[in-house]
């Protein structure tokens, strides 16, 4: 594939205007100011009027919940989960959990994204929906209840995942391990993760001090902030990849500091749409940034945010913080974009991605820029944080494929999978009831 004479946002998260970019099998290959000649049956994409940006990474999400989109809300945290969620998710089947991941990732391709970090259960549904469609996914089954991981009811979920990850030639399908929260889980459970963790070499997904009563509750039950907690129990000898993290405090910076200096990787995933619906406060980006940990921008499950645009999340991280941070010029565009794409890819452990350089995976976005709210074109960078919408998206690609491209989803029947997820949630009002 080559596209003539395109504008695309650079290594360094700067703009550049008229260039010729080439697509060999799964990398991008050549990035030219000059022209390039076509090769044989080389697909050609006149550029004018476009932009390439590298495709999203969402490092925060719980993607099968479309099933669970527009139920149970205006509640706390905790009686969402506890009065709608986690009842409805018992019924859920591996059939269930298949369609609805599907959807997601349909909603994912065609707002520009092309992997996420999936916290969630009945693997075997969302394993092959992500193999058929083509995306990306590191995934994990979360440790939740009173017993240690590897005697969780869901565990021989998490070897069949190790399986599939092994099998898995493409590089796409990646494993976690996970806790869902401190207050989910048990010290001696929180161990046996960190050692499945160190055993197989993996990075540890989890929820941080998202809610003041959450974060509160740890410290009475063990005298001590959930990210001390969490330290002690050896959960950052791994890399950690921590959502929400909206009620740190400033010993749990100082800590942060101290490991980031002796080589931690730390991420904190930043959840804005999903914090504001559910009440649970603002994130200080400012404090995040000082501690000097990767910052990922994020959309929450679904059912939390109500959706899965990243777009969408950029744009409120930039504006929210401004206002509660009183700075103007907090966070610069190119700073929110690199957060939703290259930090993504860190976070992921993804090294050749997130970048439109050559030798990278060709994991991509492209724009139609002309449409009025791009208009005049002199800012372009600043348009992606603040006026940009998803229904600009034209074309995903994920390791060069084309998964999505105007309207049409490759590798998805979306009529088939929006039938049967309808039916999938009356379904479980029934048994509900």
């Amino acid at each position: 594939m080559l596209f003539k004479e395109i504008s695309f946002i650079d290594q360094n998260f700067g703009l550049k205007k008229g260039y010729d970019i080439r697509i060999s099998g799964t990398k991008i290959t050549e990035i030219s100011p000059t022209r390039l000649e076509p090769l044989a049956a080389e697909r050609v994409i006149e550029g004018r009027q476009k932009l390439i940006l590298p495709a999203f990474f969402n490092t925060h999400s719980h993607v099968p919940m479309t099933l669970m989109r527009g139920y149970g809300e205006n509640l706390a945290l905790l009686d969402w989960l506890e009065q709608k969620i986690f009842p409805f998710e018992e019924l859920l089947t591996v059939e269930d959990v298949y369609y609805g991941t599907l959807l997601g990732i349909a909603e994912l391709l065609a707002s520009g994204c092309c992997a996420i970090s999936d916290m969630y259960f009945r693997l075997p549904g969302i394993i092959r929906a992500v193999q058929e469609s083509g995306f990306k996914a590191n995934l994990v089954n979360p440790l939740a209840g009173p017993n240690k991981y590897q005697e969780m009811r869901d565990f021989k979920e998490v070897e069949e995942l190790l399986k599939a990850v092994r099998e898995d030639h493409t590089g796409r399908l990646k494993i976690d391990a996970g806790i869902h929260g401190e207050y989910t889980s048990t010290p001696a459970g929180v161990e046996s993760v960190v050692s499945f963790a160190k055993e197989h070499d993996l990075a540890i997904h989890l929820h941080l001090s998202e809610s003041l009563a959450e974060h509160e509750a740890c410290k009475e039950r063990h005298g001590k902030t959930p990210l001390r907690y969490f330290y002690e129990l050896g959960v950052l000898d791994c890399p950690l990849l921590a959502a929400h993290a909206v009620y740190l405090e400033d010993q749990d910076y100082a800590l942060l500091r101290e490991l980031v200096a002796s080589g931690h990787e730390i991420t904190l995933m930043h959840n804005p749409s999903s914090n504001l619906k559910l009440a649970s406060g603002f994130a200080p980006l400012r404090k995040w940034v000082e501690s000097g940990v990767n910052i990922c921008i994020a959309t929450d499950g679904p059912a939390s945010n109500n959706n899965l645009n990243l777009f969408e999340e950029m744009h409120l991280a930039a504006i929210l913080q401004k206002a509660v941070q009183k700075d103007p010029t907090f966070l610069t565009p190119s700073e929110i974009l690199k957060m939703s794409t290259r930090n993504g890819a860190i976070a992921q452990r993804r090294e050749n991605c997130g970048l439109i350089k050559p030798g990278f995976a060709a994991d991509l976005t492209v724009l139609d820029l002309d449409q009025p709210h791009f208009y005049p074109q002199e800012n372009l960078l600043n348009h992606l944080t603040y006026s940009a919408q998803a229904s600009d998206v034209i074309m995903t690609l994920v390791d060069g494929e084309v998964l999505y491209e105007k309207g049409e989803f490759k590798t998805i029947d979306l009529e088939r999978v929006k039938a049967e997820l309808s039916k999938i949630y009356q379904n479980k009002l029934q048994q509900i009831k």
